[in-house]
């Protein structure tokens, strides 16, 4: 029996995922996946451990034999066929700082899209310190096997919602744009890839970035396994995502657990 397009991907996924859930915790306790590399233009550091994973996911990828392009966060292009069909998006550690400190809250996410039309159809999310693995296709959005589905909270003065105002320069951003902030109940502003998907398991209401956007690889992954699950997901304008092949284009978005909630973000970052 043949497998469909999605499944085939969740497999290849998987094999990537469960290989660094194994070994990278195990570089990040010894000390030897903690190595900065480099500094990128951003300032963020460069890790070891991140550089084993990128060429873990790219020998895997290589071995299925699928023409693909694969951008990654920390060396942008790793396998760049011609004749690809598909753009696998890969953030190898996000929440960088985190792993560092052995804090909980870094992932591996790891997507794909059609290049013809840009569409994610597949992605999975794992989780480095409590290995939880999440994964959506156009099929639906599950957590260890299990199907996900959002809260019901409809209102930002009952709602836990997360962003990342974690620098000190993005936290200047937030307290100058209190509008959006003030009414809600609870703010996480240390939010990543984990956040997202978490929207799509009721365990966080609703994620936004309305500020300074996101690229692909900082998102995708985690806004698709949520939209699949249920949650609604669009641009700061309230309309669908649409991509284009930039990988340095940011894009400011909202994932919410409903209609009603992000109803009360749209409207309210517009006052």
């Amino acid at each position: 029996m043949r497998l469909e397009p999605e499944k085939i991907w969740i497999s290849i996924f998987r094999k990537i995922i469960d290989k660094c859930l194994n070994d990278v915790p195990r570089m990040l306790r010894s000390g030897s996946g903690k190595k900065v590399c480099y500094v990128k233009k951003n300032n963020d550091p460069t890790i070891k451990a991140e550089l084993y994973i990128e060429n873990v996911a790219s020998s895997i990828l290589s071995r299925a034999k699928i023409p693909v392009k694969v951008f990654s966060e920390e060396r942008s292009y790793i396998l760049d066929s011609p004749k690809a069909k598909y753009l696998v998006l890969l953030d190898p550690i996000d929440g960088t700082y985190l792993a560092l400190r052995n804090l909980s809250g870094a992932s591996i996410a790891i997507s794909v899209l059609d290049l013809d039309t840009m569409k994610p159809f597949a992605a999975m999310v794992g989780d480095y310190y409590n290995q939880d693995i999440y994964w959506a296709t156009n099929n639906g959005a599950f957590v260890n096997g299990a199907p996900m589905r959002p809260s019901s909270i409809q209102s930002l003065d009952k709602a836990y919602i997360s962003t990342c105002y974690g620098k000190a320069s993005r936290l200047d951003l937030m307290l100058a744009g209190q509008g959006l902030v003030k009414p809600i109940y609870r703010l996480n502003t240390t939010g990543g890839m984990l956040a997202m998907v978490w929207v799509g398991n009721g365990q966080v209401d609703a994620y936004f970035d309305l500020m300074l956007g996101y690229k692909p690889y900082d998102f995708v992954a985690g806004a698709h396994i949520a939209k699949m699950a249920g949650a609604i997901v669009t641009d700061q304008s309230g309309k669908d995502l649409v991509f284009s092949k930039d990988m340095n284009k940011r894009y400011k978005f909202i994932i919410a657990a409903n209609k009603k909630l992000h109803t009360q973000i749209l409207d309210t970052s517009k006052k």
